[in-house]
């Protein structure tokens, strides 16, 4: 059966200017309009558009002026195939000058006004198609080495290209082999036919690829942001609870130690008063900066809300979550007077707790944490204290145990206690 290349052709044209229309859509609609990454997807778009309109002047050759289809044609599929690579770029925050990006196609349509190049059409099929291999080669590399938040989509978009770049390859041996000496044997024999078919799977596996990584980035940004608190960075109370939930559940029958801390910064209420909410949201950052940089990377730290945080530390035991926790307390009142400028004296109390996986629950451990926390705050705030101790067990039972650990547990205010 003899394959229509003209036919062929134009499915691949139309394909590739959807694509261009609907990632246009995906553009137009992005969380991410300002950034790098709505930027990566309008010029896919772009490029998309741009390989359509190439294609399908290269499939008029015949019907329109020759210059037009060889020259113009090819040279607009290598824009398009450099303005894809600088897409792909752009997706994870790379650039290029635009010198680079024309290079290709400038190179093409200068080599297209010489005679002997131009005229000679198995020399034209080589070169066009080794640019676009050595832009597809480039955009494979980009996709593998960029790759850092293990896109699933993105592995699947350079499986594609490497699929394209086998496709042309065996094209460019085909055609050298067989001895196709002109665009009209080409088009009557099965070998172009059969490489527009490729052709058609390879950019049908771009486009969807292209959308999946968009879809991919954009559902992790909600998720980062549904997890995440937007003053301070850290993870929420939701994300703490999540995290620590799962590591105590994997490691339910080890039998491993573990630690938590509940920070509350120290008459809070009255900085926000005194000195304006500002100064209170500030106050809230440099604790979290604080936070960040004295626990490991392994470690579990959030915000629970207003002034309370907590961090959750897997094999840590009691006594060194207490140094941590003290050198945490001193390292938050220093920095918060610098920062101040000596105008304003923070502190935080802090109530600490330890546990074994399997054997105690986060909230069991965190109640046991407030009652620390409690007993910091009736000894004068500015303290960290130990919730297993008796002293601070006895004192605690004299209140209402059980609303203060529904408080900590669940209200997404601050902490029980001032």
């Amino acid at each position: 059966m003899q394959l229509d290349v003209v036919t062929l052709s134009t499915a691949v044209s139309l394909m590739l200017l959807m694509g261009a229309g609907m990632l246009m859509l995906v553009f137009r609609f992005s969380i991410r309009r300002p950034s790098a990454h709505a930027n990566s997807v309008r010029f896919w778009s772009v490029a998309l558009g741009l390989m359509g309109v190439g294609i399908f002047l290269i499939s008029l050759r015949g019907h329109i002026p020759d210059f037009p289809s060889i020259a113009i044609g090819n040279g607009i599929v290598l824009l398009a195939m450099s303005l894809r690579l600088r897409a792909i770029k752009m997706f994870w925050n790379q650039h290029e000058s635009w010198m680079v990006t024309a290079a290709p196609a400038t190179l093409w349509m200068s080599l297209c006004l010489v005679p002997v190049f131009y005229d000679n059409f198995l020399p034209r099929v080589i070169l066009v198609n080794a640019l676009i291999i050595l832009l597809l080669a480039v955009s494979i590399q980009v996709t593998r080495r960029c790759n850092h938040d293990r896109l699933k989509s993105a592995k699947w978009l350079r499986d594609s290209m490497i699929f394209e770049v086998m496709s042309k390859i065996a094209m460019v041996i085909s055609f050298s082999l067989t001895g196709l000496a002109s665009f009209e044997a080409a088009t009557k024999s099965n070998l172009t036919a059969i490489y527009l078919l490729t052709l058609i799977i390879s950019t049908l596996a771009t486009i969807i690829s292209a959308f999946a990584m968009i879809i991919e980035r954009e559902e992790r940004l909600l998720r980062e942001q549904a997890l995440r608190d937007p003053l301070t960075e850290l993870s929420n109370r939701r994300a703490f609870f999540d995290d620590a939930g799962r590591w105590l559940e994997k490691h339910a029958f080890a039998d491993k130690p573990f630690a938590v801390a509940l920070f509350d910064l120290d008459h809070f209420k009255q900085v926000n008063d005194m000195h304006g909410h500002a100064a209170g949201d500030e106050m809230l950052t440099i604790f979290a900066d604080v936070l960040r940089e004295n626990t490991r990377k392994g470690d579990f730290v959030a915000r629970l809300g207003g002034e309370e945080f907590a961090a959750f530390l897997p094999d840590t035991d009691i006594r060194t979550l207490e140094a941590v926790a003290d050198r945490l307390r001193t390292d938050f009142a220093e920095r918060a007077l610098r920062k101040s400028g000596g105008l304003m004296t923070v502190t935080v109390s802090a109530g600490i707790a330890a546990g074994r996986s399997g054997a105690n629950g986060l909230e069991q451990t965190l109640a046991t944490a407030d009652r620390g926390l409690y007993s910091a705050k009736r000894a004068g705030r500015n303290r960290v204290r130990d919730g297993h101790d008796k002293a601070v067990t006895s004192q605690h039972d004299e209140m209402d145990t059980a609303g203060c650990v529904i408080q900590v547990l669940h209200m997404p205010a601050a902490s029980a206690v001032q």
